[in-house]
């Protein structure tokens, strides 16, 4: 008994629709947010000497003032620049130096 192809499977011949290969992200850093007189925990999504971008933080407005804290860090005190929906900008109160261990993995 002989079957027709399946969509997918003509598909597939054709190279329509299949995955790219899967792209390996940095392992995801978490901080603790101190703004409002509040902490919550957040996802540091990218760090520069300037600021940071960071993922799961709430409520937040900018012109807010904040600590940043990495594991094993002192606080990077900062300002809120931009926020939307769980993602907002800090950028710190001063640059971090070349060397800063907060850049480590960046």
């Amino acid at each position: 008994m002989e079957y027709a192809a399946t969509r997918l499977q003509t598909s597939a011949r054709r190279g329509v629709g299949m995955r790219l290969p899967f792209k390996r992200h940095a392992p995801t850093r978490h901080a603790v947010l101190s703004a409002n007189g509040a902490s919550q925990c957040v996802s540091l999504r990218s760090i520069s000497r300037h600021g940071v971008r960071l993922d799961r933080a709430f409520g937040l407005q900018p012109g807010d003032t904040v600590d940043v804290r990495l594991p094993s860090q002192q606080p990077l005190n900062g300002t809120v620049d931009w926020s939307v929906a769980g993602f907002c900008g800090i950028r710190f109160d001063q640059p971090l130096a070349d060397g800063d261990p907060a850049l480590a993995g960046a």
